[in-house]
């Protein structure tokens, strides 16, 4: 299936050993949502597609709180020596020639705006950050263009230094967006900041689905088929998106059933279960339920801003 390359993807990473109440600090309440929802919500809002979650420590629960989005997980092992360069990279590895450009940021920021996003990326810049009275803050905006040189830096110290080293340089945004600082503890507490968020996260908020008796094709299926396309493993895709082996083998088998053909090519053999890839129905239909997909997510958005722009 032809990449996409206009979009913006997203990298939180979300990796440290940094605990609240014995989960990971991302999980800590912001409102009546976890800070790691928080961020992937405002993402969805501008717009912000693929999201990639870099994880390490507890990696199974931050993947069961966000189970409903359709969003790809990476785990790192050596999650407490992790620095947040190496996270960044990671994540862009992933993202290089499937988006324009990458948003990245740490989990630790939760409260930064839709509309910090929206301008971060009208900027068209190689790389930007936000500054909140002369603060830096987060997330800081990688093009595309720079992708290559980013992923081979292999240096100490943390982004701003990649950057300087390789010579390029970044963009400030001026914004009025307190919520780019880095800091769970205030964004716990700042109930004013959090209604004005609250306010900016109205959106539609869609899960499309196809279906007969009952449904058989949606938002994790079509991520499931997107990495078998890519990885050519069952296996290696359900570890990025934490479904289970069989669990993905049943999701298959119904899309099938129900469709009426196969969307799989299945070579048997191996430790990891065999090669599998799309057939070329499989690829047909996995682009038109994009395709339908975008269209329906166009519409709703069109419609929600006619409507309840003057509310």
């Amino acid at each position: 299936m032809e990449q996409q390359i206009t979009q913006t993807g997203g990298i939180i990473a979300a990796a440290n050993t940094k605990t609240w109440k014995d989960q990971p600090s991302s999980m800590r309440p912001v409102g009546s949502i976890s800070a790691i929802k928080r961020i992937v919500m405002t993402f969805l809002k501008a717009d912000v597609n693929p999201i990639v979650i870099i994880t390490g420590y507890d990696a199974d629960v931050i993947e069961r709180e966000l189970a409903l989005y359709s969003i790809l997980f990476l785990k790192v092992d050596h999650y407490d020596q992790a620095e947040l360069l190496e996270l960044a990279q990671l994540g862009i590895g992933y993202l290089q020639g499937k988006c324009a450009r990458a948003l990245f940021t740490p989990a630790n920021t939760a409260l930064f705006s839709p509309s910090t996003l929206t301008q971060l990326i009208e900027l068209n810049a190689l790389a930007a950050a936000p500054s909140y009275r002369h603060r830096g803050g987060h997330p800081i905006l990688l093009s595309s263009e720079i992708f290559p040189q980013f992923l081979s830096y292999s240096g100490g110290g943390g982004i701003p230094d990649a950057l300087r080293s390789l010579g390029i340089e970044r963009q400030w945004l001026d914004v009025s967006d307190r919520g780019i600082l880095p800091d769970l503890d205030r964004a716990e507490q700042d109930a004013e900041l959090i209604t004005v968020h609250n306010e900016q996260l109205f959106r539609p908020f869609l899960r499309i689905r196809l279906g007969k008796e009952s449904a058989f094709m949606g938002g994790r299926i079509k991520l499931l088929l997107t990495l078998i396309d890519e990885t050519h493993s069952v296996r290696e895709a359900c570890s990025h998106i934490s479904v289970s082996y069989s669990k993905a083998w049943k999701m298959l088998n119904h899309l099938e059933e129900e469709l009426g053909y196969e969307v799989l090519t299945r070579q048997q053999g191996g430790k990891n279960g065999g090669k599998t890839a799309l057939t070329p129905a499989g690829k047909k239909f996995l682009s038109d339920f994009t395709a339908y997909e975008a269209n329906v997510r166009r519409f709703a958005a069109d419609e929600f801003e006619r409507i309840f722009s003057k509310s």
